[in-house]
């Protein structure tokens, strides 16, 4: 096989506590070809920079950093499709936060074997852990190879961000700047126009939960609103789908049923509440989706 050159992006804020292991995990990867890493550090107020600085310095063939003096998520910027992903160089990125890591040494080897004998994945995942303080939870796991289509994910988010690899051959639409969940409309354009998502049946990462991080460091209630904001503007900025509507609300209403049946059980005001805001998302996702054109 001829050499692959495999783009790592990473995102860091105030990662001090973290970062060196995920850079490790990144370094500890076994492969035919070679590979970069990229990563963006938006604008650290701890030892962060200093850290990675160190790991420039040692390997300065392998790592580009990207330097902040003022935190764009904070503005509304995604770093990835603005500041990593256009200066990639890989045929593939692979992408994770810098709270997260890699523990499989072999996971970039396999993931682009299979991407080389399978033309028509577009994105490639595989099963990771969770950790919680220092409590480690089995997450994903699937037992055997699935493949998945963009309704399947809209019914439910099938993979997580810190084991992707996805093809480099896109150019990034404007839109995917102004997402509030960046992973999840980076799945939903690629997965348009027929795309597949692939889980691979190995685990090679750990998910951790940071009270500080952008998903896990925000309430159910954000997190919901972030979803479902992102859903209206892929609908609003790709062709007019009804099979993406259909999905959408069969996928909004089963949310609000597993709500209801908490509230019901558990006597939950909360569960109660969020029952009530899936249904009300049905309604507007069905008003954008009417007002289009096309």
């Amino acid at each position: 096989m001829d050499k692959v050159s495999v783009s790592i992006c990473c995102l860091t804020y105030n990662h001090e506590h973290y970062i060196e292991e995920c850079l490790k995990g990144f370094l500890m990867q076994q492969t035919n070809f070679s590979f970069e890493i990229l990563i963006h550090d938006d604008a650290s107020t701890d030892n962060t920079l200093e850290i990675i600085t160190n790991y420039e310095k040692k390997h300065p063939e392998l790592f580009r950093v990207v330097k902040q003096n003022v935190n764009q998520f904070s503005q509304g910027i995604q770093p990835f499709f603005k500041f990593l992903f256009p200066i990639a160089n890989g045929k593939y990125i692979a992408y994770c936060e810098g709270d997260d890591f890699w523990t499989d040494p072999l996971k970039l080897q396999k993931q682009v074997d299979f991407m080389e004998r399978n033309e028509h994945i577009q994105i490639c995942s595989t099963n990771y852990n969770i950790l919680r303080g220092n409590r480690l939870i089995k997450s994903l796991r699937k037992t055997k190879l699935q493949i998945f289509s963009q309704y399947d994910l809209i019914l439910k988010n099938r993979t997580g961000t810190l084991t992707g690899l996805i093809r480099n051959n896109f150019k990034i639409p404007n839109y995917l700047s102004e997402a509030a969940i960046g992973d999840l409309s980076l799945l939903l354009f690629l997965t348009g126009n027929k795309g597949k998502l692939a889980v691979l049946p190995f685990n090679s990462a750990v998910f951790r939960v940071n009270e500080k991080g952008i998903y896990s460091g925000a309430s159910i209630g954000e997190n919901m609103q972030k979803g479902f904001s992102d859903k209206i503007l892929f609908l609003k900025h790709n062709k007019k789908d009804p099979l993406f509507l259909f999905y959408s609300i069969i996928g909004y209403f089963k949310q609000s049923s597993t709500y209801f049946i908490k509230a019901f059980f558990k006597n939950s005001s909360a569960n109660f509440r969020y029952a009530k805001i899936y249904l009300k998302e049905i309604s507007n996702l069905v008003q954008v989706y009417l007002r289009k054109s096309n």
